[in-house]
């Protein structure tokens, strides 16, 4: 088949991109908070393969196996001035793995997990995406890191990474959800 480039170029979609910033994330488990993402790597997937064997060439052709494995969620949050983002997701983390009393322990493993929602804005705060990250619960908690040798004033972060069953990503058109999930 020939490649008709003309026909290729009239398809392209409209050359207007996504800014790198403007990122937030809600867990429904934290009501209470939204945290502002600084910095954030959309999982990567992976998917499993198999060897069928070929008796021309043994072992060397592939076929798609079964499964989708994902790596973890991991970004940097900005603490807010009160550090109640930062309390919240430390009194998750702990109530978890490492409870110092009845009132900070989880009861059960539903509770410890929740769906974590990350949000791209536009530069109007407009929403354009979103992923949607289902039975999320965090493996991981930086504290913040002060400096004051920096000569530009860098706001506080924490890095904060999460487990999770899957995820689904979906789109906006104007403030209108496609419902087109993936």
């Amino acid at each position: 088949m020939a490649l008709n480039i003309p026909e290729l170029i009239s398809k392209q979609q409209e050359l207007s991109f996504t800014p790198p910033q403007n990122f937030y994330m809600v867990a429904e488990r934290l009501p209470k908070s939204m945290f502002v993402v600084q910095r954030l790597q959309v999982p990567v997937i992976s998917a499993a393969e198999d060897i069928q064997s070929n008796p021309m060439n043994p072992g060397r052709t592939y076929i798609p196996g079964l499964g989708l494995e994902y790596s973890v969620l991991s970004c940097d949050v900005i603490i807010d001035k009160h550090f109640q983002s930062y309390r919240e997701i430390l009194a998750w983390f702990k109530g978890i793995h490492a409870p110092e009393d009845k009132a900070q322990q989880a009861l059960t493993w539903k509770e410890c997990m929740t769906d974590v929602t990350v949000i791209g804005t536009d530069a109007a705060n407009a929403p354009i995406c979103y992923w949607q990250f289902t039975d999320a619960f965090p493996i991981s908690v930086d504290g913040p890191m002060f400096d004051a040798t920096m000569p530009d004033i860098d706001y506080l972060v924490s890095n904060v990474s999460f487990r999770f069953k899957y995820f689904q990503f979906s789109t906006f058109t104007g403030t209108t959800d496609n419902q087109e999930k993936i």
